[in-house]
């Protein structure tokens, strides 16, 4: 299914849970907006959703500030 991570497409297999994906691409995020809001809990992600993963202290990159 295809998903928005930090404004960028990206394709991720079904089942996939919002805390899976952090632990996949940011494992030190501190903040999970999932569809524009704060999340604390871990959810089933669904096509279209957006999430956005935010480290403390961490410069996103050219490519993430573009997109966001």
């Amino acid at each position: 299914m295809d998903i928005l991570l930090n404004e960028q497409s990206l394709t991720v297999a079904d089942g996939t849970t919002l805390f899976a994906l952090r632990e996949r691409y940011r494992p030190a995020a501190d903040l999970l907006i999932h569809n524009g809001y704060p999340a604390a809990d871990d959810r089933p992600l669904a096509a279209g959703d957006r999430v956005v993963l935010i480290q403390k202290g961490e410069v996103p990159s050219y490519e993430e500030l573009e997109g966001l």
